[in-house]
């Protein structure tokens, strides 16, 4: 019975660069060294399986590319280097997405679009209220908020979020906003909050 070959980086290098079932085979290899290696990494910064599967599908993705390229050249093993890959693709498009704290803390910009007197009267809880509707948002436009509210550039928005423009950025986070105002106006608490404070 054939045992597992073991491959150098070296040999994975080669055997892509041949192409057809010596590619395959090199694939194969990487996928089962590294996959769970991007799972679990991916998994510790708050991002889901099928975030850390997309991370790296993307990763191995670029590094074949990089190697028929040329632009692999071996300096390191290359299993680092395609962890390296998959953690910049990572941290590029959700690098300021971390713990909840910090997630609630980027809403500032949000909470200065409804910056009024009677806005700053209210407490921690009564503002967690209105924190609570944001949840209600659908994820894409969480991010968008989220995100420009992290003073990223609508430029960086669109290339991060999939957008097909800058501009398409921008209309998304002023309907996105339009949606917490409705949000906000339909929600009978806070009508309530807003009675007892004017």
């Amino acid at each position: 019975m054939f045992g597992i070959r073991k491959y150098t980086t070296s040999d994975l290098v080669e055997d892509i660069k041949r192409g057809g079932i010596n590619e395959q085979k090199a694939i194969t290899h990487l996928i089962r060294e590294n996959e769970g290696k991007i799972l679990s990494f991916v998994s510790s910064r708050n991002g889901s399986t099928a975030d850390g599967e997309d991370i790296f599908q993307e990763g191995l993705t670029a590094l074949i590319l990089n190697i028929r390229d040329g632009k692999f050249k071996g300096d390191s093993s290359i299993n680092t280097y395609l962890f390296a890959i998959c953690k910049g693709i990572w941290y590029k498009k959700f690098r300021k997405v971390v713990r909840d704290r910090e997630y609630q803390s980027s809403l500032t910009v949000v909470e200065e679009d409804y910056e009024t007197p009677e806005y700053n009267m209210m407490d921690t809880e009564q503002k967690d209220l209105i924190l609570e509707l944001f949840g209600h948002l659908k994820t894409k436009c969480k991010e968008t908020l989220y995100m420009w509210g992290s003073s990223f550039s609508m430029t960086e928005i669109a290339d991060q979020l999939g957008f097909s423009s800058s501009q398409v950025a921008m209309n998304k986070k002023n309907k996105c906003l339009k949606e917490l105002r409705n949000l906000m106006e339909s929600n009978t608490q806070v009508q309530q909050l807003v009675t007892e404070l004017s």
